[in-house]
């Protein structure tokens, strides 16, 4: 049980009473000097752990969050240089944004459910994979689906396709599924027409003015 009494000099004065009779109360004071002095130790330890945290808080701030090999996963970043994600403990790294200039470096799958768009050329040491095969009903002009393959249905003769100018450098597929005229002229820049039957594919690839015939296969 404590409670604060009144040391030397009127100064309130911490008490410690220990009462395991009510006749027996034993009584240590700390007096006004005394509780001034562990005032400022505790403001001098608040102080010095204050200026302990502040380079800490200088590094976070300037040099980043390092990873040191022992997360399951970690976002490591400098200040002014480079952003890396890491998963696997810190081994494999996944995604990075290098330097000032901004490279972007991805390993493993990058899925996009909208559109990626880039003012810059972007490498891979494979491929840019585009959506799932698609159909396309034919037309006197058709356009595109949204994958790398697209299968054109029914027997209308085609003369035309837009898109070349959506999505330049872009390459497509189409496989034929009838029989059909795929004429040369308009946006389309073939080797001649092709008289379609099941199966046949050509590849066509846009420079953002016209599609252009890449191969095709007669199946």
């Amino acid at each position: 049980m404590s409670r604060v009494g009144q040391g030397v000099s009127g100064f309130p004065s911490f008490a410690l009473a220990l009462c395991p009779y009510p006749s027996m109360k034993h009584k240590i004071h700390f007096p006004r000097r005394t509780a001034l002095t562990i005032a400022a130790i505790i403001v001098a330890v608040a102080v010095v752990s204050l200026l302990a945290t502040l380079p800490v808080l200088a590094a976070i701030n300037h040099n980043g969050i390092i990873c040191d090999g022992g997360e399951s996963n970690c976002v490591e970043s400098w200040y002014g240089g480079s952003l890396r994600v890491y998963s696997d403990g810190g081994a494999t790294q996944k995604f990075a944004v290098v330097g000032s200039s901004g490279n972007t470096s991805i390993a493993g799958t990058l899925n996009v459910t909208g559109v990626m768009s880039s003012t810059a050329a972007i490498t891979t040491a494979s491929y840019l994979q585009g959506g799932a095969t698609a159909a396309v009903a034919s037309a006197t002009t058709i356009a595109p689906c949204a994958g790398d393959v697209c299968h054109i249905t029914g027997t209308t003769n085609i003369t035309d396709m837009s898109g070349y100018d959506t999505y330049p450098g872009r390459s497509v597929c189409l496989v034929f599924d009838g029989v059909l005229t795929f004429t040369d002229g308009n946006h389309l820049k073939l080797a001649g027409n092709l008289s379609t039957t099941a199966d046949d594919v050509i590849c066509l690839t846009s420079d953002g003015a016209n599609w252009f015939e890449r191969a095709r296969s007669v199946n």
